[in-house]
Parts: C-alpha cells; structure tokens; sequence
C-alpha cells in the first residue's frame, strides 16, 4: 500500500472498483462527490477494503488488548 494516496485508493483504484459501484453507485468518484455522501458510507468502505486492519510493518500500535506483546 504504499505509495497509494487517499485520493487513489477512495476515488479511482481499480482493485477496489467494486466496492465503490455498491456503495456510491460509479466506478471512479471525485473527492467532492465523496465528501457530500453521509459519514457512515465511508466508514463502510474502509471497513470492507480491510483498510481499517491494515497495519504497517515496524510501526507501533500500543498495547495488545490480549497482553501479548505486538
């Protein structure tokens, strides 16, 4: 992922084009027609990118909810 910009993987990936025809209904968005949908579709397309349990090699993310180190 990196290298890929907000803009990129929201408004025009074509790995994800899929999830964004569902949601917003087009293949390619522009940033201004994703800011005027409501919160909760972008918060639903993170989540079925698997955007939300990314995590970057290296970098540190608090404690473990399980007590084992990370």
């Amino acid at each position: 992922m990196e290298g890929e910009t907000a803009h990129h993987i929201v408004c025009e990936c074509p790995a994800i084009k899929s999830i964004r025809v569902r949601l917003y209904g087009k293949p390619l968005l522009l940033p201004e027609e994703v800011m005027e949908e409501p919160l909760w579709k972008i918060a639903r397309f993170a989540s079925e990118t698997g955007l939300l349990n990314y995590r970057k090699p290296g970098w540190y993310y608090g404690p473990s909810l399980s007590g084992k180190s990370v």
